[in-house]
């Protein structure tokens, strides 16, 4: 009995068929994984939020400033640098990660751009989700070397009228070495112009298809596009950044 094999003509329509099969599932598959990835994100600002929360329900309703030079008793240093979530994590109000992390609540999982030196989240908290950095007005002066211009945001002070839509962090990068940068710049709502180029801005970062996950001084979170990020929310977003960020 002979036997029977493709023919060199069935073996290409096959391939063209799982070829065509494949590009028609790929770009599925890119979108389930990205849902996903902002799902996670925003699991993430929940978590941190309940920090932040904890911490101004400790400080008289005033919020972490973003940097701040805090002495750590347990490793009695001073650092100069200290982010709000290694703040966080001191007060014991966050768990900590190992430092050089890149799966925790502190980074995004689609912002991948960090320092090539870094490689993740440090216990000195400069690379994480963003935290507004202030500005005259914004809450209380944090201590800061060797220039102060970090603020502690007051909670209560998000209930008058010109602040109930500003942000309090989310999303991050900094514009020019496209790293999650634990600061997130500030402008008076006056100035129309939310946009930042290529520089080195820290602002907010349009990862997830276009938007950016914020959370707000109340703990509720949003997806926001560049259009959503008006004047009244006090924050800046990367209109550009260097070839590579996504």
């Amino acid at each position: 009995m002979q036997k029977k094999f493709f023919t060199l003509i069935e073996l290409l329509v096959v391939i063209a068929i799982i070829a065509i099969l494949a590009a028609m599932l790929l770009p599925a598959l890119q979108q389930a994984r990205a849902r996903a990835q902002g799902t996670a994100c925003i699991s993430n600002l929940k978590n941190l939020y309940f920090g932040l929360s904890a911490y101004a329900d400790a400080n008289k309703e005033f919020f972490p400033a973003a940097n701040s030079t805090v002495y750590y008793a347990e490793r009695k240093k001073k650092y100069t640098y200290f982010g709000w979530t290694a703040v966080l994590v001191m007060y014991k109000l966050l768990p900590e990660y190992k430092k050089g992390s890149t799966t925790n609540i502190f980074l995004c999982p689609t912002g991948t751009y960090v320092p090539a030196s870094t490689k993740g989240w440090s216990d000195t908290g400069d690379v994480s989700y963003g935290l507004a950095k202030g500005t005259t007005g914004w809450g209380q002066l944090a201590y800061y070397e060797p220039a102060d211009t970090y603020y502690h945001a007051n909670r209560k002070e998000f209930l008058e009228p010109e602040k109930r839509n500003a942000i309090l962090g989310g999303d991050s990068i900094h514009t020019k070495s496209l790293y999650q940068t634990n600061a997130l710049y500030v402008k008076d709502p006056s100035v129309t112009n939310r946009a930042v180029g290529i520089g080195g801005n820290r602002a907010l970062h349009m990862r997830h298809n276009g938007k950016a996950n914020v959370f707000y001084p109340a703990g509720h979170i949003k997806s926001l596009s560049k259009s959503e990020i008006t004047p009244d929310t006090w924050m800046m977003y990367a209109g550009a950044v260097n070839p590579g960020a996504q």
